[in-house]
């Protein structure tokens, strides 16, 4: 199984956190074997145990723009043929943003057709990416092609993982998905919202 995320190992924001423990699950699954693809480890005392039961593989790129996950892209599809040649890879499961599923995809295409690729979606990130600016409104070129892109992508996946059932119905809807009842997950996050007050400001 080889697990792709654009995102660090160890650091303290959602994707990482998320990635992190994660990988810590994984590690206590033995009858499996398992490698990382990530942007870097960002720090090794939080990741021991990780580091012990898993090869983790840097990519060393970032996500903060179209060129860099494009690179992110590429260089995981040159790492998964890589792997490949010493061990059959059998399972992809790439987490958001979707440059891991376009190396997956690619490899897919050019490797091994058999490969069983999970989709794991933890937000609508390309409408993120403009609500927040990450990508300047200004593109709406490049939402069109990004969004035609992910209905291309996701024609690919064997499996879905979603973290709640709107974000399952987002996709469904926005890129005419058809998913199979025994091929989708919901995975929430399980934050007790109860612990936290609304404020007015």
């Amino acid at each position: 199984v080889v697990i792709v995320q654009n995102t660090e190992l160890g650091w303290h924001l959602a994707l990482s956190t998320f990635l992190t423990w994660l990988m810590r699950y994984y590690t206590k699954l033995p009858s499996y074997s398992f490698d990382l693809l990530c942007w870097y480890v960002d720090k090794e005392d939080q990741i021991k145990q990780i580091r012990k039961n898993m090869r983790i593989h840097e990519i060393w790129t970032t996500y903060n723009s179209i060129r860099d996950n494009i690179r992110f892209t590429w260089k995981s599809f040159l790492c998964l043929r890589a792997l490949n040649k010493t061990q059959k890879i059998d399972i992809i499961h790439c987490l958001y943003p979707n440059s891991s599923l376009q190396a997956a995809v690619l490899y897919k295409l050019c490797v091994d057709s058999k490969v069983k690729i999970i989709y794991d979606v933890r937000s609508p990130r390309i409408e993120m990416a403009f609500a927040n600016h990450w990508i300047s409104s200004s593109k709406q070129r490049i939402k069109t092609v990004m969004h035609r892109s992910e209905r291309v992508l996701t024609r690919f996946v064997d499996y879905f993982i979603f973290i709640t059932e709107w974000t399952k119905q987002y996709y469904q809807e926005k890129y005419a998905l058809h998913i199979r009842h025994n091929a989708v997950s919901i995975i929430p996050t399980w934050v007790d919202v109860r612990k936290f007050s609304q404020t007015v400001s």
